[in-house]
């Protein structure tokens, strides 16, 4: 993703150079294979060897349409986890046998197995004398509050569980996955701050699908069964405007295909929106979308054809196809914090109003639809353009149609806050080659009273770990955001339940550590020393704050115009 694009550089709006596979099956049971290194034209790729047996030819042959070897072999499961990967793969189009299924699942148990976690095998056992539970009365009313939003058709989730006969083949998995906590996916350390977006099950609704399974995993009364949620043609909101790219075709396996798109809003007064959402056609090809708020200026200004470089940018980046990259000349800060430039390709100190932008929305691999709180909105000065910035990345043998979209939901109440954001990076880290714990810093001091609502972490495929500390002007530190195991794969926004005050002075300290070791299975290339770059084989490091002044604002709010 990138930042608002200045002529001295190509930031990265939301720099989100996130990994998508075919869905995002990676966050339930399937890591995405990380982009491989590109090898120079005929020479071969090397392929892990396969141990011998039966079921090693149909492995070979069949399970590499999406990703290499490496993703069978690194990465040991349980029965169980393989069952059910199995069964996703399946659902993608792999092409099995029931035969040559259970070849392969005897093949990859016994050479790739492990065993089963403590903590599941405690689970199986439920005390005796607990309450039944069913799927309507108990578990129902659980999924339909924290998981349906990205289990229903046609969404992010590899599979559908919005009834039962959708959950009941899943519910072993399904209480495996919310034992360890695995389900609903959540990276953010539990003690630190409270947040709206956390689908976190209580330990007594863990408790509830144990026994349920454990019990049968039996229907009950469907007369017992709350309303089911309603989902808007893939929407998770409901737009009171929609703006879309042109239809795009991603070619196959083009992993780095970077658009931007400047779309009119023909806005004739100024818009306050208090909700956003960017949605694609073809989730599959698309790795990443942000949507900023520009003037008609800067959209006459900023060109499309992205393979091409300004002279400004050229003194930091190169290019290869529309992907940016640092220079390998340029010097190296990890310590952010104890540089003048933060890290910043400029070499200059850079103030706060020149690195923040007015972003309406992201799309990313668990990041739902932007919402704030009443009272608080962005922006959209009359006139105004949009500018989409669009990563696709295909890795599926066959071209495929996308046309992104965003849509707007204006304020209905008095707008007394303008949201805006503020992107802080590094852009001059170098992570040595086989690094485990490769620390990088970025550090600013916040020029004004302002409120935050919402946090974000970025990183790619060696990230490891991020945290932000505030060290207030009284000599105060308090821990912001914490997200100690960090996954590209499924990157949320934190969205603060309560606005957090930052007074002037505040300063703001981010720390990341990144796993360039072959101990990181989605590392793609532990050899290599590892730069700034937008590919996913290369890395970024970035803390969003989303933020609004701490003075109110006049702000008249206008009537929803009809749909574009």
């Amino acid at each position: 993703m990138t930042r608002q694009r200045r002529d001295i550089r190509c930031p990265l709006s939301k720099a989100l150079c996130t990994g998508l596979v075919v869905v995002i099956a990676s966050c339930w049971l399937i890591a995405r294979e990380p982009n491989s290194r590109q090898a120079p034209e005929n020479e071969p790729q090397a392929q892990p060897q396969l141990p011998e047996g039966k079921g090693k030819e149909i492995v070979t042959k069949k399970c590499v349409k999406c990703h290499t070897l490496d993703k069978v072999t690194k990465e040991h499961r349980t029965d169980s986890e393989w069952r059910d990967l199995l069964k996703i793969m399946t659902v993608q189009g792999l092409e099995l046998t029931p035969d040559e299924n259970q070849t392969v699942f005897e093949y990859v148990t016994t050479n790739f197995g492990k065993a089963q976690t403590p903590s599941m095998a405690q689970a199986v056992s439920v005390e005796s004398g607990a309450k039944e539970a069913t799927y309507s009365k108990d578990v129902a009313p659980i999924l339909y509050k924290n998981c349906v939003a990205c289990h229903h058709p046609n969404d992010i989730a590899p599979m559908s569980l919005v009834n039962y006969k959708e959950v009941r083949p899943w519910a072993t998995s399904i209480r495996e996955k919310v034992v360890k906590r695995e389900m609903p996916p959540w990276h953010a350390d539990p003690k630190v701050g409270d947040f709206t977006n956390d689908p976190r099950l209580s330990e007594a609704e863990i408790g509830t699908i144990r026994t349920w399974v454990s019990g049968g995993a039996k229907e009950g009364d469907p007369k017992d069964l709350p309303p089911a949620p309603v989902f808007h043609e893939g929407w998770h909101i409901v737009p009171d405007v929609v703006f879309s790219v042109p239809e795009h075709v991603a070619s196959a396996d083009n992993q780095d295909d970077l658009r931007y798109y400047y779309i009119p809003t023909n806005f004739t007064e100024d818009k306050w929106v208090q909700a956003a959402e960017v949605l694609p056609s073809e989730r599959r090809v698309v790795h990443h979308a942000g949507v900023l708020v520009i003037s008609p200026d800067e959209a006459l200004n900023h060109r499309e054809d992205t393979s091409t470089i300004t002279s400004g940018q050229s003194k930091f980046y190169y290019k290869t196809g529309t992907a940016l990259h640092i220079r390998p000349e340029m010097p190296v800060v990890n310590d952010g914090c104890a540089s003048p430039t933060g890290g910043e390709v400029s070499q200059k100190v850079l103030d706060w109003d020149q690195e923040k932008a007015t972003q309406l929305a992201i799309y990313l691999p668990g990041h739902g639809a932007e919402v704030r709180p009443t009272g608080y909105a962005v922006k959209i000065p009359k006139g105004s353009y949009l500018q989409f910035d669009v990563h696709y990345s295909n890795r599926l043998g066959e071209d495929l149609k996308d046309r992104t979209s965003i849509g707007l939901v204006f304020a209905k109440e008095p707008v007394k806050h303008e949201v805006e954001e503020y992107e802080m990076w590094n852009e001059l880290f170098l992570i040595p080659p086989n690094a485990d714990n490769h620390r990088v810093t970025r550090c600013t001091t916040v020029p004004r009273d302002v409120i935050a609502l919402a946090y974000t972490a970025h990183m790619h495929f060696r990230g490891k770990s991020m945290t932000t500390d505030a060290i207030y002007p009284d000599g105060r530190r308090e821990v912001l955001m914490n997200v100690p195991h960090y996954d590209f794969r499924w990157q949320e926004t934190y969205f603060l339940k309560e606005p957090k005050f930052l007074p002037k002075g505040t300063r703001l300290e981010m720390t990341g550590y990144f796993d360039n070791s072959t101990n990181n299975p989605l590392n793609p290339d532990p050899s290599k020393a590892v730069r700034y770059g937008e590919p996913s084989n290369e890395e970024m490091i970035g803390f969003w704050l989303q933020f609004a002044v701490a003075h109110p604002t006049e702000a008249k709010v206008a009537t929803a115009e009809a749909k574009q």
